[in-house]
């Protein structure tokens, strides 16, 4: 995803926030609370990641930190198993509104509170199918924001591509994950590549090990390689 489409999103983010914020009348002097969930370590406040970006907005919005706002950061540092936990810890701090990083934070804070907004920041895959929203038009629940969508459609036209660019290559490999959507995209590739001639080497990545994945790829002899992009295209769900 380029750096326009991060922007676009966060504004999207900020947007959603502030509605949350704003839902019910708050007294004058109020200080509030956002809690910050996500897998991955603190990155460095140089980084333009969304834990970074989404601070510097609530300040254009009239929200600052360490006047009138509160900001609870929980990282699981990669170490999965503690969002369910770090999740409980934002509900019990009484934060106004969670914002949750991927799909994994998504549903640990789902399970943590049916009733503090929650905002979704790019998750992965169909909202509705992974049990978050009721609806994209009506989402219902406590549950907004942003989720980061690849129809299944483009996986088979990046195939199509590659092909074009390297008609000699008789044997594609394809990086994928262990995710719903890796699965749907595997099959339309599978599907196009019956129609183009061409051989798929199916290699997953099981968590970060991609030294394991490459090195099936080379023993494979792929020609090349198609490697499955979920944040292509980024939706905003918000209630109406």
């Amino acid at each position: 995803m380029g750096c326009s489409a991060i922007g676009s999103s966060v504004r999207l983010i900020l947007s959603l926030l502030a509605v949350s914020l704003a839902a019910e009348a708050q007294p004058a002097g109020k200080v509030y609370r956002l809690g910050l969930l996500s897998p991955a370590m603190a990155p460095t406040p140089e980084v333009a990641a969304i834990v970074n970006l989404v601070p510097m907005g609530m300040r254009e919005l009239g929200y600052v930190e360490g006047e009138n706002l509160v900001i609870e950061r929980r990282f699981a540092e990669g170490q999965l198993d503690r969002l369910p936990g770090l999740a409980h810890e934002l509900v019990q701090r009484r934060v106004d509104v969670i914002v949750a990083v991927s799909n994994l934070a998504i549903e640990a804070a789902k399970a943590a509170t049916a009733t503090i907004p929650i905002v979704m920041g790019f998750g992965d895959g169909d909202p509705v199918s992974r049990g978050y929203v009721a609806s994209l038009a009506h989402p219902e629940g406590n549950i907004t924001g942003v989720t980061l969508e690849a129809g299944t459609m483009l996986a088979s036209k990046r195939l199509e591509l590659l092909k074009a660019a390297l008609p000699q290559a008789g044997r594609i490999a394809v990086l994928t994950t262990s995710e719903p959507v890796s699965h749907m995209q595997v099959q339309e590739a599978q599907q196009a590549a019956s129609a183009l001639g061409v051989t798929l080497v199916v290699v997953e990545v099981q968590g970060t090990d991609y030294e394991r994945a490459f090195a099936t790829m080379a023993a494979a002899r792929g020609g090349a390689l198609c490697p499955r992009h979920p944040h292509t295209q980024s939706r905003p769900h918000a209630d109406h």
